[in-house]
C-alpha cells in the first residue's frame, strides 16, 4: 500500500516457499521496500489460462534474517548485484492468512476454495459461483 492506503502491485519472483512462508525480495530503499516498512501486508496472484485455474494469497510480511538475505543477494549474478548495497537487499516472507484457490469452467459455475487461518488455525470454505 501507498503512503495514500492504496493496493499498489509488484510483479516478483518468488524465491522459495516452504513451512515459514513465501521468500521474495529486493531492496530496502526501493519503494516497494518503502511500502513494507509502513505497512507490512502484501497479496499473491497466480493464474494458469489453459487450466482456468487461479491461486490468490494475501498476509503480513515478515523480513527473513539478515543471514538469509545476505544468501539471496550472494546468489544474484554479478550483473544483478551490480549497483546495490548489499546491506540495503532483503529477503521477505509473506506469511498468508487466506488462500483462495479457483477453478473456472466453461458454463461460469466457478469453484472457489478459501482457506482462512486464525491463530495458526486453518479453516476452509468450498463454493460455486
Amino acid at each position: 500500500m501507498d503512503d495514500d492506503g492504496v493496493p499498489d502491485a509488484r510483479t516478483l519472483i518468488v524465491k522459495g516457499v516452504d513451512g515459514r512462508g513465501w521468500a521474495f525480495a529486493s531492496q530496502r530503499s526501493s519503494r516497494k521496500g518503502a511500502q513494507l516498512s509502513g505497512q507490512p501486508v502484501a497479496a499473491l496472484d497466480f493464474w494458469w489460462q489453459p487450466v482456468m485455474r487461479a491461486v490468490r494469497m494475501r498476509g503480513a510480511v515478515q523480513p527473513a534474517t539478515r543471514a538469509e538475505s545476505d544468501a539471496d543477494f550472494a546468489a544474484r549474478s554479478p550483473a544483478a548485484r551490480a549497483g546495490v548495497d548489499p546491506a540495503d537487499w532483503a529477503l521477505w516472507r509473506i506469511i498468508p492468512t487466506r488462500v483462495e484457490f479457483w477453478q473456472g469452467s466453461p458454463d461460469r459455475r466457478h469453484t472457489r476454495v478459501v482457506y482462512t487461518s486464525d491463530a495458526g488455525r486453518w479453516a476452509h470454505s468450498a463454493s460455486i459461483e
